[in-house]
């Protein structure tokens, strides 16, 4: 590339150059004056003193100091005039600069210069030496570096599924990758291209990427290696498919290597296989599967890269748990492990993914290899644990020979660290054969025997409390899962262990008195010469065993053993001692050691022969009591802290441990009360709080037949009956029931059943009454509903339909227009209602009460607001919540005030789609019906007139059926006028078939006929509607189903 020469640069440079002439010449003159002054001195301080000193002289000095002034008179001037010439060229310079920006000029990379250089032999050896021991060295080392770091911190679980590799990608992400990337990054810009390391230093670069999480990257790089670095033909690249590739009838993708031992390897074949694990890091399984498999069918692929493309082959099949595909790759890619370590941590997972697959003889064989070629004995220990499991499975052995035979492996020095996993393995043997008491020992024995590895020791407190729940040793059982700490949510059995850690406590106090009563009751039942003798030996075992439960998990005489070894070496104590080097002066070590001593040989004295019995008595004898009392307390202050509170467990125990024999018929029916509400506790626990039916069901099956109390043994077939109605098994259930109401006609069952059925007729009664109330209020038949108001209002307390029968009042004597009643009853709504809701409906309603005359016709249209009865409303029962509706189905109340423009809108959605507000009315013939005179646009006065004249004629000609007529405004322009109740439907169709006719011409000739409707509806179809939408929608109902006039 040409480059440009900036403008005005050589005048700037010419100028600068001038300058530092200038100066030059001015100090050089200068020097030369000083260093001939200088030499003249010299001169003459070497000869002998003259009489004649010419520098000294007048003249001489006279002369210096003129060309001293003169000197300094000619540099500040060229001084001056150089910084006025800079000054002047830099504000030039600076003009150019604005108008034109000069051009930088690009030096060329070094491998760019590089490349139009010959590369010869020499330039060869010398670019491939530095690339790879300059930069791609370190940065490899630091990448391996990073590797063994996290698998140093990498910790395998043995009894699961190891991961396939020993490290894990997220702690290596954690380490920086900035000099690796700089020093892969320098090696290409820095040397020759030609170089035989620039493909390896891009391949580094993408594995740096890769295990730093960067996916996205290293894929990018690892393509580039691809086409890039792939064969060409005249400079152009070779096309996949072509026959340019075609080898030996077969077209290849990889690329073939020469294997000249001078030449470093192209690496582009070792870059696909990174890509295909880059792809399973990206769950991509399919394209990196496909991309190995096509690797591994290449005729010119390399035999040197199989082990590693058999490696990632059986690392995509483990990830998509194709565990027999992943076992057979991995036995050729074992080979491209990175020591010893790593191959056996393969020989193991190999013998795990063949147990996946069943292949239980490829299984033992490699784990046997594991086992042989172990440096770890970890790895050891478990490798034979799974042999010896794969020989039960078999049944090649006795499973308790086998397990005695992982029990020999602790006696070797080598896995006495392990013996804490080899007990709980022998006892996970032990439970799959259904050796459960061994079982049992064996965890024991592998809690004691844990001292730091918490995991495991979780596990084993988890099996045992596992194992005795199952064997309904619950105080074992009791103490291992309070033992078990630090479980996560995530844990399988989360839930069931913090389940049973809770109720474990009561089950086992359960259990205790259950056994306790039991063994007392069967003592009672034995011949009187022997109870006493056989209450006595019980009780020491009772003893017994609570003091064997206390010591259950803790080694008493290995651990006095340990003590006294040590206590007994003054070296290996001193050595021990974290305070002081000397035995003697570690106060806590001789007072650990004294109580030693005492624990094993008792008070000795300080006597020769102390070992002696007879010694010790005599000397007793002999000792003063003074002494005695001084040995005394000498001992009792050497007892620790942590024996105290051991005796003082023992003693709890021992006074714990005090039970009274049944020696009467009343202390024997006191046993058996006690064991059967302990056995109804422990049943009740176990099927509502543990969920076990399988514990529960014998406890119940026990209670019911030996039926001590019935109360109690009717509620133990309750409890079985509701087990079975939850799990659907009604015909079980049904039975249990009849089987408690025949027997307990007075118990618990029946007694709640006829209290339900009573409440619910109340129930009923109370909702019948509403439901009255509010159909009077619906078609305005007033005196009807005052003569209920005053038992309704003692029926309906404190029950969800009071505040609505209290709004009902306020409508009917709205209507009336005694609007100082209702606003007597309003004011009472408010102070007896804690809902913000009805306190604001009823103070809305008193402002509209108080501007009646503005607000005539919304008051005509008072409802029951449905919102009032959806809420809990009572002051005096909250917990109820009620809705007004006092239809069983659809229905719902009304507004209490309803606005005529909403009235409106719903008018007309219901026009729009009926559907929508669709309401199932009925069409029941038999129960009482109504006739309704619709009106629209009539006057109130002539509406009177109307009730009027239908009350003449009913009283007339219809006197036997006591029909009553009255009316209620519906809308602004609407009115109702009801007439009935009619027995049935037909008396009512009957009814206006005589009627009708007469209508228009005598009844009710002052109303035109276009001005009404007539309707016919049944009691319950008055309660649904509400408005005008409603009674539009009943409309077509009837004409359909009821009656068309």
């Amino acid at each position: 590339m040409q480059h440009r020469t900036a403008p005005c640069k050589s005048y700037k440079n010419g100028l600068w150059t001038l300058c530092l002439l200038c100066q030059v010449a001015i100090s050089s003159s200068a020097q030369n004056v000083v260093k001939i002054k200088s030499d003249s001195s010299n001169k003459n301080n070497d000869t002998t003193k003259s009489i004649l000193d010419i520098n000294n002289t007048k003249l001489i000095k006279k002369a210096n100091s003129i060309l001293d002034t003169q000197q300094k008179k000619i540099t500040n001037f060229i001084s001056e005039k150089l910084n006025k010439v800079k000054d002047a060229a830099n504000d030039k310079v600076g003009k150019v600069t604005t108008k034109i920006a000069p051009l930088e000029i690009e030096k060329p990379l070094p491998y760019e210069r590089l490349l139009k250089t010959k590369y010869t032999l020499g330039r060869r050896a010398y670019q491939n030496t530095v690339s790879q021991y300059n930069f791609l060295f370190n940065a490899q080392e630091e990448l391996n570096s990073n590797i063994l770091k996290a698998r140093s911190e990498f910790v395998d679980d043995f009894t699961s599924l190891l991961s396939f590799y020993d490290y894990d990608l997220s702690t290596i992400a954690k380490y920086s990758i900035d000099s690796i990337i700089y020093r892969c990054n320098a090696n290409i810009v820095l040397h020759d291209l030609r170089s035989n390391w620039v493909d390896d230093a891009y391949l580094l670069l993408a594995k740096a990427y890769f295990f730093h999480k960067n996916f996205d990257t290293a894929g990018s790089i690892l393509q580039f290696i691809n086409y890039s670095f792939d064969e060409k033909e005249n400079g152009m690249d070779v096309p996949i498919g072509s026959n340019l590739r075609n080898t030996k009838g077969k077209f290849s993708i990889a690329t073939a290597e020469n294997n000249r031992f001078f030449e470093n390897v192209n690496v582009r074949n070792e870059s696909m296989i990174w890509q295909a694990r880059n792809y399973f890091e990206k769950e991509e399984y399919s394209e990196g599967i496909s991309l190995l498999q096509l690797l591994a069918s290449d005729a010119v692929f390399p035999k040197r890269l199989t082990p590693f493309l058999q490696e990632q082959l059986a690392y995509g099949y483990y990830l998509m748990e194709l565990f027999d595909k992943s076992a057979t790759a991995l036995e050729i890619g074992v080979e491209n492990a990175p020591d010893n370590a790593a191959k056996t941590r393969w020989y193991y997972l190999l013998g795990q993914l063949w147990q996946k697959a069943d292949n239980l003889t490829k299984a033992y064989t490699w784990y046997k290899k594991a086992n042989l070629n172990a440096t770890n004995p970890i790895v050891s220990v478990y490798a034979n644990i799974n042999m010896i499991s794969i020989e039960s499975k078999n049944g090649n052995n006795n499973w308790e020979q086998l397990a005695y035979t992982l029990e020999k492996m602790i006696k070797k020095d080598r896995y006495k660290p392990y013996a804490d996993i080899i007990y709980f393995e022998m006892a996970k043997l032990a439970i799959q054969n259904k050796g459960y008491t061994k079982a049992n020992e064996w965890l024991i024995q592998s809690i004691k025997k844990n001292t730091n590895n918490i995991n495991q020791k979780n596990k084993a407190f988890e099996l045992l409390g596992n194992t005795n729940y199952l064997m309904n040793q619950f105080s074992i059982a009791k103490m291992a899962y309070d033992s078990v700490n630090g479980t996560l949510k995530t844990h399988p059995n989360y839930e069931t262990i913090q389940a049973r850690k809770k109720w474990l406590a009561s089950i086992y106090s359960n259990d205790k008195i259950i056994k306790q009563e039991d063994s007392l009751q069967y003592i009672y039942t034995l011949d009187p010469l022997i109870q006493e003798k056989t209450f006595k030996n019980w009780q020491k075992r009772q003893q017994i065993e609570n003091e064997n439960l206390n010591h259950l998990f803790k080694e008493e005489s290995s651990k006095i053993n340990t003590t006294e070894d040590k206590s007994n070496d003054i070296y290996t104590t001193s050595l021990t001692s974290n305070n002081n080097d000397f035995y003697f002066d570690n106060k806590q070590v001789v007072s650990q050691g004294k109580q030693n001593f005492t624990q094993k040989w008792g008070d000795r004295p300080n006597t020769d022969a102390w070992r002696r019995k007879t010694n010790l008595i005599t000397q007793q004898v002999n000792q003063s009591g003074y002494n005695n009392y001084q040995s005394t307390k000498t001992s009792s202050t050497t007892i620790s802290a942590d024996n105290k509170e051991v005796l003082q467990k023992q003693a709890a125990s021992k006074e714990a441990v005090s039970y009274t024999m049944i020696q009467s018929p009343a202390s024997l029916l006191s046993s058996k009360q006690n064991w059967n509400k302990a056995s109804l506790s422990n049943a009740q626990t176990f099927l509502f709080q543990l969920n076990d039916f399988e514990k529960a069901y014998p406890l119940y099956l026990k209670i019911i037949s030996n039926n001590i109390d019935s109360n109690t043994t009717e509620r133990a077939l309750l409890d079985l009956a509701s087990h079975y109605l939850h799990n659907n098994l009604n015909e079980k259930s049904d039975s249990i029931i009849k089987i408690v109401e025949a027997t307990y006609p007075f118990g618990f069952y029946v007694s709640k059943k006829t209290e339900g059925n009573t409440k619910k007729k109340k129930d009923a009664s109370v909702v019948n009454d509403y439901k009255e109330a509010y159909f009077l209020s619906q078609i305005g038949n007033w005196d009807s509903l005052e003569n209920l108001s005053a038992n309704l209002n003692n029926s309906l307390k404190r029950t969800k339909w009071y505040t609505p029968f209290k709004f009902i009042q306020v409508k009917m004597y709205a209507q009336q227009k005694m609007d100082s009643i209702a606003l007597v009853l309003l004011d009472s709504i408010i102070l007896l209602n804690a809902n913000e809701k009805i306190r604001d409906k009823a103070k809305n309603i008193i402002a509209e009460l108080k501007n009646r005359k503005e607000t005539e016709s919304y008051l005509s249209n008072l409802e029951l607001s449905k919102e009032i009865t959806d809420e809990k409303t009572d002051k005096w029962d909250d917990s109820t919540s009620a809705s007004s509706s006092p239809s069983t189905s659809n229905a719902s109340s009304t507004p209490l005030i309803t606005n005529n423009s909403t009235q409106k809108a719903i008018s007309a959605a219901a026009n729009k789609d009926s559907s929508f507000f669709s309401i199932a009315f009925t069409n029941d013939t038999t129960e009482p019906h109504y006739i309704a005179l619709v009106t629209q646009k009539v006057s109130p006065t002539l509406v009177k007139e109307m009730q009027t004249a239908f009350t003449y004629l009913n009283n007339d000609e219809f006197t036997k059926q006591k029909l009553n007529v009255t009316y209620i405004q519906f809308n602004e322009q609407s009115y109702i006028v009801w007439i009935g109740p009619f027995e049935n439907n037909q008396k009512a169709k009957t009814y206006i078939n005589k009627v009708k006719p007469r209508l228009s011409a005598e009844i009710i000739s002052f109303v035109p006929p276009k001005q009404y409707e007539i309707y016919l509806l049944s009691k319950s179809n008055i309660l649904m509607i509400k408005d005008e939408a409603d009674l539009k929608q009943y409309q077509q109902y009837m004409f359909k189903n009821i009656y068309k006039p």
